[in-house]
């Protein structure tokens, strides 16, 4: 933010105060006069153009030159708050050093405090929407599985489904080929078939599956160690 000039000539209409349409007038001259406000504006800093400056206001209004530097005076102050908010609108809160003629630009720490809180909020906002979504997902699905009826025979497949998640790789594989080798599976998974044949084919089938339920029952094939104890 530019900070205004903090002295200048002291200009008077006698010893009368001025009046709101002097105050005004006064305000727009001093506006049109950048170069005594505006720390861009290339003659902010040449003291013969910005008395210059002051000497055409002082005309304009018809005021008398006491030639005594003073402090700023009232009016000044109000336009100084005035131009201020307008300087840092326009210039995106950036700052001049007045010992140094490099300008430093910065964000405004309050602004951008703000704005990281408001970022966060929206994201943590987003986050647990999520998981309240993810949580009612879960929800769903368990009531779903629960409903459905469990006896022995899911037991025994979840049972076997642990142990072959547990085995390395090359144990899954043989066990998994003993398994499926097996008579009874074989049984299994060919009744599965049998509702796509017809006549004959399930006949010849139907004769496939006894014998093969008999000589599981008189040699007992392994299923696999490793899987069921």
């Amino acid at each position: 933010m530019c900070a205004a000039p903090q002295t200048f000539t002291q200009f008077e209409m006698g010893s009368e105060r001025w009046s709101s349409e002097n105050n005004i007038t006064f305000m727009n001259l001093y506006r049109e006069q950048e170069n005594l406000w505006n720390c861009f504006d290339k003659n902010y800093k040449k003291r013969d153009m910005r008395k210059a400056s002051l000497e055409y206001i002082a005309n304009e209004m018809s005021l008398v030159n006491t030639s005594e530097p003073i402090d700023t005076p009232s009016g000044s102050k109000i336009l100084e708050d005035d131009v201020s908010r307008d300087i840092d609108d326009k210039t995106d809160n950036r700052s001049i050093d007045s010992s140094d003629t490099s300008l430093i630009k910065h964000k405004n720490p309050v602004q951008v405090e703000n704005k990281i809180k408001h970022n966060i909020t929206q994201e943590t906002s987003g986050i647990a929407a999520a998981i309240n979504e993810l949580k009612q997902l879960n929800s769903t699905i368990q009531t779903s599985s629960c409903s459905q009826q469990c006896d022995e025979y899911d037991v025994i497949g979840k049972h076997v489904a642990i142990q072959l998640r547990g085995l390395p790789l090359l144990d899954f594989i043989d066990a998994k080929d003993e398994i499926q080798q097996d008579p009874v599976y074989q049984v299994i998974h060919s009744q599965d078939l049998s509702q796509y044949l017809i006549g004959p084919q399930k006949q010849f089938l139907g004769s496939q599956f006894k014998q093969l339920l008999d000589n599981h029952q008189m040699h007992h094939t392994r299923v696999s160690t490793l899987v069921i104890h």
